[in-house]
């Protein structure tokens, strides 16, 4: 009955729209032509939804493994996936550009941290916590990268297929080639990663300074946070220390956020460096 009713609403809707035409669409006015699409600008649409997709499920591999196999877990890191984009794909962002891109380094550093063994002193139902509003800001961050990205009316097309193969890829290289080639989740610091070099998208000038800094801040963060071990490797201060330690490495991460490229670097050598670290 409801389909019919649907079907009803439908056919008079069509009537009514052939009946009073739009009169804006009675001149419509010619587009210039678009500019072409290049490869470049394919695997740039390929990489930006490969980077929230990939995040998504390593964070949801990292939940399932730390809290064990429990009923529908995968549906909270989905949603928040999901939302992203509903929130991202509008003329009327949530957040102003620079203010996510902000959030997003704030949020790249906490991940980092939560994704190392520094974790490790935080109750595993915080860190899972933790993990909701980092994949928000992230997934909104490169999801709105990809919006603001997206090409003339005449190649939505192309844009939406490299969406789709961005995700795709996303949950091949999760799901089937991350567990054959890696003995451990490695591909959540990997994620983290690549959701640090959305912010590399569009850039044409690294300036070296900021390189320095970030590296600077990286290695006071290991220093800060080996500190906090004790003579098993394990970190054992109060949860809420530790909380304001990692606080802390994000906020110093944010002052960079002008220069993606410095965000990258430190969270390079803060991810490779623990990685490292434990295999040791």
């Amino acid at each position: 009955m409801v389909f019919v009713a649907f079907g009803g609403f439908l056919a008079l809707s069509g009537v009514l729209a052939l009946r009073h035409p739009n009169p804006s669409h009675e001149a419509p006015v010619q587009d210039k032509a678009p500019a072409k699409v290049v490869p470049a600008d394919v695997a740039k649409w390929v990489f930006l939804a490969f980077v929230p997709s990939s995040l998504m499920l390593a964070i949801t591999t990292k939940i399932s493994t730390d809290l064990g196999s429990l009923p529908l877990i995968w549906v909270v890191p989905l949603s928040i996936y999901i939302l992203s984009f509903v929130i991202t794909f509008t003329n009327r962002p949530l957040f102003s550009d620079e203010r996510l891109a902000r959030f997003a380094v704030f949020s790249c550093a906490v991940a980092a941290v939560l994704m190392s063994s520094c974790s490790r002193g935080l109750p595993t139902w915080g860190s899972a916590l933790l993990f909701i509003p980092v994949l928000f800001l992230i997934a909104t961050q490169a999801h709105r990268t990809l919006y603001n990205n997206r090409p003339a009316s005449g190649h939505l097309t192309v844009f939406y297929i490299s969406m789709s193969v961005g995700g795709a890829l996303g949950g091949l290289f999760n799901s089937i080639l991350a567990p054959n080639m890696f003995d451990s989740i490695h591909e959540g610091w990997l994620s983290v990663l690549f959701a640090a070099a959305v912010g590399l998208v569009g850039v044409r000038h690294i300036a070296l300074r900021p390189l320095a800094y970030g590296l600077l801040i990286a290695g006071a963060a290991l220093l800060l946070f080996g500190g906090l071990r004790d003579n098993n490797q394990q970190i054992t201060v109060h949860p809420m220390l530790l909380l304001g330690v990692i606080g802390g490495f994000a906020a110093a991460m944010t002052f960079l956020w002008r220069s993606p490229a410095a965000v990258c670097a430190a969270m390079a050598a803060f991810l490779l460096t623990d990685v490292v670290s434990v295999r040791e």
